[in-house]
């Protein structure tokens, strides 16, 4: 891989032999300079051999190391002819399978016929991490999912009792604009254009601040979480606002409906009573 970057390609035999090492990509010196170079040599802390830096750096991300193995000096390649020379008891620390396009599942089952049966190794799949966080998905989503439908029920409700009562403590006033030549018809339409006024607040405010501010929770939540992914709730919001849409214009009409009874001068009355 890295031959077909380099203008001096490496000699793949002699770093099969062990005449020199790959280290991996490291940051430089604060005045730009290399902290290693093609060339160097250095020993091992008990000074039994020693290694020869080849004319290439290995990319940082090259292999994406486990965690375990990323420790504060640079990641050093061998051969696997010179390992055994080096270190003879050396061993297998992780084996990792990059599957491509192919069924997770799949891989995972060849894998655990193959080394299920070996107590001392760790199988590790994204396949069982996804059917993992997926479990814990659905459990938070349907928590979260019953939560905010009591809530908005409570606020529906609410909403509801708020326009009933605005209504019916107004129908002396709705009695008093017929009476001066108001018709039945124009009374609707003003409660109607009422109850329109009543949406467009709220919903003004959960479409400009409210979704500032649920952008914002996200931005300072996802540090913590870098597997979190923004979604917002198109489909639940548009079927809220149109539920509470038709709510604000008829529920109004539907109420002054049912105050109609009786001639004007019989409300007035009542009212007056």
């Amino acid at each position: 891989m890295l031959n077909q970057t380099l203008q001096e390609p490496i000699d793949i035999q002699a770093f099969e032999n062990g005449e020199f090492v790959l280290l991996q990509d490291i940051p430089q010196l604060p005045n730009g300079e290399n902290i290693f170079n093609a060339g160097d040599t250095f020993t091992d802390v008990g000074g039994t051999h020693t290694f020869v830096i080849g004319n290439a750096f290995v990319d940082e991300n090259f292999n994406d190391l486990p965690d375990n193995l990323r420790l504060n000096a640079p990641t050093l390649f061998v051969s696997k002819n010179f390992l055994a020379q080096i270190a003879i008891d050396s061993g297998i620390s992780s084996i990792k399978f990059d599957a491509g396009e192919t069924d997770d599942s799949v891989i995972l089952q060849e894998v655990e016929q193959i080394f299920g049966d070996d107590p001392n190794i760790l199988i590790e799949s994204r396949y069982q991490r996804i059917a993992e966080m997926a479990g814990y998905v659905a459990i938070i989503e349907i928590v979260g999912s019953s939560i905010s439908f009591i809530f908005m029920l409570i606020g529906i409700l609410n909403f509801i009792n708020t326009i009933a009562v605005g209504v019916t403590v107004r129908t002396h006033e709705l009695a008093l604009l017929e009476s001066v030549g108001m018709t039945s018809r124009q009374v609707k339409r003003m409660l109607s254009l009422e109850g329109l006024f009543y949406w467009v607040i709220p919903f003004g405010f959960v479409f400009t601040v409210g979704n500032g501010l649920l952008y914002l929770i996200y931005e300072s939540l996802k540090e913590n979480a870098i597997l979190s992914v923004f979604s917002y709730p198109t489909v639940t919001m548009s079927a809220v606002a149109v539920l509470l849409l038709v709510i604000c214009l008829y529920l109004p009409v539907f109420i002054y409906k049912l105050s109609l009874k009786g001639s004007i001068t019989k409300r007035l009355g009542a009212v007056a009573r």
